[in-house]
């Protein structure tokens, strides 16, 4: 496929996919893991989303006939988890059937889901105290609050 030609298998097939892909236990495992490999922002990085969502379906046209076949699915569905406009996309890829892939469903799962906003909120809190021997002292703690779902 011309997408395909595109991409650099040796930027694709890392060490670190490859190893991720092999030895993961869990589809949670494995997406996180490849989510922050080079390989799924290489992908992520070089094509669209609307790319991506082609060479998923592609991809999933035949079994897999080696684990490369694998390697290349997963890193795929990791890319496109880190893409911004994926939700316009959520027919196409809801429409796919990855149930012939161990994951393959369970990822679409976790790549679909509503992300909820976070924000982080610095805050300080001083505390007076009066001290009856050495007079006033000041107490000032500082911290992050994390604020799910707060306004930005």
């Amino acid at each position: 496929m011309e997408i395909r030609g595109s991409l650099q298998s040796e930027f694709v097939e890392t060490p670190s996919a490859k190893e991720a892909v092999l030895f993961s236990n869990t589809a949670s495992f494995l997406l996180d893991r490849l989510r922050k490999d080079s390989s799924a922002a290489y992908v992520a990085h070089k094509l669209k989303t609307d790319e991506i969502v082609e060479l998923v379906k592609d991809r999933i046209k035949a079994p897999p006939a080696s684990p490369l076949d694998l390697l290349w699915l997963y890193v795929l569905l990791a890319a496109l988890s880190l893409k911004d406009d994926l939700q316009q996309f959520k027919d196409r890829i809801n429409s796919n059937d990855l149930s012939q892939f161990q994951w393959g469903d369970e990822i679409r799962k976790y790549i679909l889901e509503d992300k909820t906003t976070t924000n982080f909120l610095d805050t300080r809190y001083t505390e007076i105290r009066k001290n009856s021997q050495t007079g006033t002292a000041n107490r000032v703690t500082t911290g992050r609050v994390l604020v799910p779902g707060g306004s930005r």
